[in-house]
């Protein structure tokens, strides 16, 4: 593809988009535990400690879960809706 077609917006909206990734898969799959933790400290400075129950199913959860959630602690109102 010929750059000079490209805008330097879409050259630098790209580039960020790819950095993202680049640093989601960096922390969502090289680090298992290091995630869990951040998600876990998360969730606790925002609504407190969460139940043994709760906690063990953050801590069972599979990875594409934690992503979402992960993705959903900002916007949630509660723990109910952040896990569901």
């Amino acid at each position: 593809m010929d750059l000079s077609e490209r805008t330097d917006a879409e050259i630098r909206g790209q580039s960020l988009t790819r950095l993202v990734q680049l640093a989601l898969r960096w922390i969502y799959n090289d680090q298992p535990v290091e995630r869990l933790r951040a998600l876990l400290r998360l969730i606790e400075q925002k609504f407190g400690p969460p139940s043994a129950a709760t906690r063990q199913r953050i801590v069972t959860a599979d990875a594409g879960t934690l992503l979402r959630w992960s993705e959903r602690i900002l916007s949630a109102d509660s723990l109910d809706a952040l896990l569901h």
